[in-house]
C-alpha cells in the first residue's frame, strides 16, 4: 500500500510540475525569459514583498501574493523566473 500511494504521489507531483513548464511555455507573448537566483532581504510578509540581491547583479525588489511567500524567510536562496509581456500582446518568435 505505501508503495502504491508513494507512485500516486509521484506521478501528480511531476504531472504537476510538467503542467506548469507547459503552460508557462505556450503563453502567447511571453518575452525575455530567465531565472535569476539570489539571497531574500527586506522580506514583508504582510505585503508580499522583498528584496532579492542577486548574483553579482542588481537587487530586486518583488511582489507575490502574500500566501505564496509565507515560508520564505530573510536569508533564504530562491530563484525567481521570469518574462514579460508587452501591452498589446506582442507574439513570441
Amino acid at each position: 500500500m505505501k508503495k502504491a500511494l508513494l507512485l500516486v504521489v509521484s506521478t501528480m507531483l511531476m504531472t504537476i510540475s510538467a503542467t506548469s513548464a507547459i503552460a508557462h511555455k505556450d503563453t502567447p507573448g511571453i518575452m525575455g525569459e530567465h531565472d535569476m537566483t539570489g539571497t531574500v532581504s527586506q522580506l514583508d510578509h504582510k505585503k508580499g514583498t522583498f528584496a532579492l540581491q542577486t548574483k553579482g547583479g542588481p537587487t530586486l525588489n518583488l511582489h507575490f501574493p502574500a500566501d505564496q511567500i509565507k515560508d520564505v524567510k530573510n536569508g533564504d536562496t530562491i530563484t525567481v523566473h521570469l518574462g514579460f509581456t508587452k501591452e498589446g500582446g506582442t507574439e513570441k518568435k
